[in-house]
């Protein structure tokens, strides 16, 4: 229940607004496959505060970075135009190669504490804030064609095309997938791309792709014609937490509804189904708990013991998990796995159901379903035999969505839920 009806109200004009202006482009019915292998890498310090405000600036921080050992012969116009080669040196920095994930909202700060840059007195830093990343790749078009850059970034983000600006989005945000397309042409033959995010605190990511036929140093190769098939997206991570005993065992559990059994008849998936779910009500003697799990191993178990839900190897056991989502709608894949049996409920509606005793550590089937447009509520029960226990859920890459739990939000606008709500 939110405070109340008013903040609901302002809440979801915030959230829908938001997603309507920055994230349209995730609801692109062909968003391009992003580009992911082969970049070549540099990071260096912007001033304080980074971020939007390193952007607006116009400061080439290349140049800045080069000056005091080099005379500042390493520019961006320079490498933006020319490229660079793996070991060219930007100061006391080497250009390095690496991969980047396609999803994640900290895929870029992933790259650079990997590939060493971020150090402060020699100590390497594991969140990197204040830096601008500097991302240069090769693509090579067969013909000159019309196409539309894809991006997405945390914080703001530049694009160069063969030394000339391409894409400007001066925005403190966070950004888990694409948030904005751009009409640019690619000439035939190779071209230079380089993307700079400007990262102020928080998550640090990168999500770039170009709707049009072209390959890539860095060995990918695009087509225009249609959209990649679609692939998972990351696990949701933030939840409202119950555990309670069954007198079942894993498969056996899913008939009885054991949030019933616990209260009484005071709670029951249904109720909880349709958003009854709040931090600090109870089911019997225990209260519904936030928590993050972790996006592998027996991440329940792990989580339930930290939350004091239930003790370590627990057998014949149940594991609840609320939490809402805030969606354009339309149709999507589930995608689910777990340790033992699941059950999940989409606004009070069982939509998956799998009745197995195994083991998990990813996802393992899919169905497609089909969200409304704003406010969804998602309920996932997990039931344990014996042995590992673990939940992994979520949707496909291309769909955008904001899953609310009341956990310390990043300080970015879209996840900044945590400050305007009470679950």
């Amino acid at each position: 229940m939110k405070r109340s009806i008013l903040l609901f109200s302002l809440c979801f004009i915030t959230v829908f607004m938001f997603m309507v202006t920055n994230a349209a482009d995730a609801q692109d019915p062909k968003p391009p496959e992003k580009i992911t292998k082969g970049w070549l890498w540099m990071s260096v310090p912007t001033s304080s505060p980074g971020g939007a405000d390193a952007l607006k600036s116009k400061v080439d921080w290349l140049k800045e970075a080069s000056g005091k050992l080099d005379g500042g012969k390493v520019t961006e116009a320079k490498v933006a135009a020319n490229g660079v080669k793996a070991g060219d040196k930007v100061g006391d920095l080497q250009w390095a190669k690496s991969d980047i994930a396609a999803v994640g909202d900290d895929n870029v700060n992933d790259v650079m504490v990997k590939l060493g840059f971020g150090k402060v007195k020699g100590k390497l830093q594991s969140d990197i804030d204040d830096a601008v990343s500097y991302g240069v790749i090769t693509i090579d078009s067969p013909k000159e064609q019309k196409a539309a850059l894809h991006t997405g970034s945390d914080d703001a983000i530049q694009v160069w095309l063969d030394g000339k600006s391409i894409q400007r989005v001066e925005k403190n945000r966070g950004a888990g997938n694409y948030q904005e397309k751009k009409e640019i042409t690619l000439k035939e033959g190779k071209s230079v791309l380089m993307v700079a995010v400007y990262e102020k605190g928080g998550g640090w990511s990168q999500f770039v792709g170009i709707d049009a036929d072209f390959t890539t140093s860095g060995g990918q190769t695009f087509s225009g014609s249609g959209p990649a098939p679609p692939v998972p997206g990351p696990k949701i991570q933030d939840w409202l937490w119950m555990a309670v005993p069954s007198t079942k065992c894993g498969k056996d559990a899913t008939t009885t509804d054991w949030l019933a059994e616990a209260s009484g008849g005071e709670v029951t998936e249904k109720s909880v189904a349709a958003g009854r779910a709040r931090a600090g009500q109870t089911v019997g003697k225990l209260k519904w708990t936030a928590g993050k799990i972790a996006a592998g191993g027996d991440n329940v178990n792990d989580l339930m013991v930290k939350l004091n839900l239930a003790p370590a190897a627990s057998n014949n056991i149940v594991s609840y998990a609320a939490t809402h989502i805030y969606t354009p709608g339309g149709k999507t894949n589930l995608h689910t796995g777990s340790d033992d049996a699941i059950k999940v409920w989409i606004n009070g509606v069982v939509v998956q159901e799998v009745k197995k005793n195994r083991g998990a550590s990813n996802y393992q089937e899919k169905k497609e379903i089909t969200l409304k447009s704003g406010h969804n509520l998602l309920l996932v029960a997990v039931y344990e035999c014996t042995g590992g226990w673990s939940q992994f859920v979520g949707f496909d890459e291309g769909i955008t969505y904001e899953a609310i739990a009341p956990v310390e939000p990043r300080d970015k606008l879209v996840t900044t839920w945590g400050k305007l709500k009470s679950l």
